[in-house]
């Protein structure tokens, strides 16, 4: 497992953002790394018109400059602050290949009652395409919750991923319990044995579209919707 030096913070400004920062703060101040706050503007593709219409007067350097504004507002001190023109998914994960970043932090779109239901493009993306580890929570209404990890639940489908579970366990000094056989619905699975455990983080392995066994990237969305604590995807 590579020591997390540099995380990447992508901020929409959302309630969820706030909610994740805590997280953040704690992970940067647990391996001493640097932190990069990513704000992302998405033109909407209406603003470039349609065969008979034409396009729309957007302003994007002003947008770029309150953008800039508003991201220098944003309570986190000793941030590095970018902001991007683009699809924000792709900004994510073009900007953590390209600047060494370790970890990418972000909340999903699973946010209360209908939180099973979503994930959110911009989380499913971005998991799909980064090289880096992925730390996702739906589960960030209440800001002090897990944010102290004393217990790690790893749910095993490849072997590979034990050693970097144990060094991750033993660098937040949690106790590791692993998870290899079950039965039934996986996320249904993990969720209850999380509950049980008081699990603080579940870790996963970010899956192979491509493998006929193993943790499917589907399997993966699920067991983040259904998670009761943060999960992390490790590629």
């Amino acid at each position: 497992m590579k020591t997390f030096g540099h995380i990447l913070f992508p901020v929409d400004f959302s309630d969820r953002s706030e909610a994740a920062r805590p997280f953040v703060t704690s992970w940067a101040q647990r391996f001493n790394a640097k932190v990069t706050l990513l704000h992302t503007i998405q033109i909407p593709i209406s603003a470039y018109g349609g065969a008979d219409g034409y396009p729309l007067i957007v302003d994007v350097p002003g947008m770029e400059a309150a953008a800039r504004q508003r991201l220098d507002r944003f309570d986190f001190a000793g941030a590095e602050r970018i902001v991007k023109v683009g699809d924000p998914a792709y900004e994510i994960t073009q900007y953590a290949a390209k600047n060494n970043v370790d970890l990418i932090m972000m909340p999903t779109h699973g946010y209360g009652p209908f939180r099973s239901l979503l994930l959110g493009s911009v989380a499913a993306k971005v998991l799909h395409d980064a090289h880096c580890p992925v730390w996702t929570s739906a589960h960030t209404e209440n800001p002090s919750a897990h944010s102290e990890i004393r217990n790690v639940l790893c749910v095993i489908e490849d072997p590979d991923l034990i050693p970097s579970a144990t060094e991750l366990a033993q660098a937040l000094g949690a106790k590791l319990r692993l998870i290899q056989e079950h039965v039934g619905p996986i996320s249904q699975v993990v969720r209850e044995a999380a509950l049980a455990d008081g699990a603080d983080l579940v870790i996963i392995g970010s899956g192979k579209v491509h493998k006929t066994l193993g943790l499917l990237r589907s399997n993966a969305y699920a067991i983040i919707r259904d998670s009761p604590c943060p999960v992390l995807s490790m590629p």
